[in-house]
């Protein structure tokens, strides 16, 4: 018998019991890989990614995701396989596409890795996102200061880097805002410096809105603050012309009554007061309480300016007593001369007479000497010279001192 005859036998020589050992091997083979390493189903979690959201931004809306941006779900391997499993080897997409009505938006979940040895659960999964008007604004940052510079200096100017700042986001808040604010705290500085702030941002009544919702255009501003020397210094007054007859002067006031000053040292030290010009005030034209505003500014030297650039007026008062007196010559044809007895004739030695009228000054101011009147009393009087008492007649609330003249009396034969 040759070789390969012996090989062929051998082969195929009870061939019923080598394929009953093969189906064993294969029988035994399934049992250990179900029982030694069989399917188990797991959960795992994956942030939700969300797609196409510039399908909503070309609309001019927006979206806000309500409640948790993840989702849980349910994966089933087998064993050796889902050790090697973490949350990172799957994602979740939701497609802003497919976006309900009802603001659902379906998640799709697939694995990242061993997609081909696991299986996830078919149960389908929504992110629930509201849908909003989306507003854009630009905003001019609005620089403020906290604190004192060091004594003797003063902050100049402060800008902002950016000047303006964008802001994108639901309709609802950003149609809220009124004003941007950067502040610098200048306490104690001496020189210039720089400041990265986070703008502040509020509505029309001081409120501060939350932009937590809200995109901008940056997350700080840069504050350059310049600093420069500074002075104090009062503000004076002068006068010209006098006050009309029987009104005084109270007072002359200016608020503020002294102001602060900047520029430089030797500039500063050669200014000790800023004087209000003498023709500003001018007394002859005022017969009542006067007020006027003058710019500081315009009586300044070059190079120095006020600390406050919006507070660079002051109000200038001038208060004339309540009361007052005025003495006016009266033309004794003014007066009248009553109960001169029959045969008598009588006649006033002067042309006038001096008389003082107290009372407001209001009233004073428009008194003149042609205006009063009066009377004398000639009863019982007889040839001679005589001093009489002057009865006045004012309007009222003007009281006189009192006055008497010379009454000559002649009898009427007499040449």
């Amino acid at each position: 018998m040759t070789t390969g005859k012996k090989i062929r036998q051998t082969l195929f020589s009870n061939m019923g019991l080598k394929l009953i050992a093969v189906v064993i091997s294969i029988l035994i083979w399934l049992f250990v890989v179900n029982v030694e390493n069989p399917a188990t189903t797991q959960t795992y979690t994956a942030k939700v990614q969300i797609t196409h959201g510039n399908t909503l931004t070309e609309q001019n809306k927006y979206y806000e995701v309500e409640g948790a941006q993840s989702v849980s779900f349910r994966v089933t391997a087998k064993r050796t396989v889902q050790q090697k499993l973490s949350n990172a080897d799957f994602s979740a997409i939701a497609d802003l596409n497919y976006l309900d009505d009802d603001g659902s938006v379906p998640i799709t979940i697939t694995a990242r890795n061993y997609s081909s040895s696991v299986s996830i659960s078919a149960t389908p999964h929504y992110l629930k996102v509201k849908v909003g008007e989306l507003k854009s604004s630009k905003f001019t940052v609005d620089t403020r200061t906290a604190g004192k510079p060091d004594s003797g200096f003063v902050v100049s100017e402060v800008t902002a880097e950016p000047s303006v700042i964008s802001v994108e986001g639901p309709k609802s808040i950003v149609s809220t805002i009124e004003t941007v604010t950067a502040t610098a705290n200048v306490e104690g500085i001496s020189q210039n410096q720089e400041f990265s702030v986070v703008p502040k941002f509020y509505d029309k009544n001081g409120k501060a809105v939350d932009t937590s919702k809200l995109q901008l255009s940056v997350d700080t501003v840069l504050l350059r603050v310049s600093v420069t020397n500074s002075k104090s210094v009062n503000i004076t007054t002068s006068t010209s012309g006098e006050l009309q007859p029987g009104l005084e002067l109270d007072s002359i006031t200016v608020d503020p009554s002294s102001v602060v000053i900047c520029g430089d040292a030797e500039r500063l030290n050669s200014i000790a007061e800023i004087a209000i010009p003498a023709d500003i005030i001018n007394l002859s034209a005022i017969t009542e309480d006067w007020e006027t505003t003058v710019d500081l500014s315009s009586y300044l030297p070059e190079g120095v300016t006020l600390a406050d650039n919006e507070a660079t007026q002051a109000k200038i008062k001038v208060t004339l007593k309540s009361s007052g007196s005025k003495t006016l010559d009266v033309p004794v044809s003014n007066l009248t001369i009553n109960n001169l007895d029959s045969g008598l004739t009588a006649s006033f030695t002067a042309t006038s007479i001096s008389v003082t009228v107290k009372g407001p000054r209001t009233d004073l101011a428009n008194l003149t000497a042609s205006s009063i009147t009066g009377s004398v009393d000639a009863s019982g009087l007889t040839a001679g010279k005589h001093a009489v008492a002057v009865e006045l007649i004012l309007d009222s609330g003007l009281t006189a001192d009192d006055v008497s003249t010379e009454l000559e009396v002649k009898s009427e034969n007499e040449g």
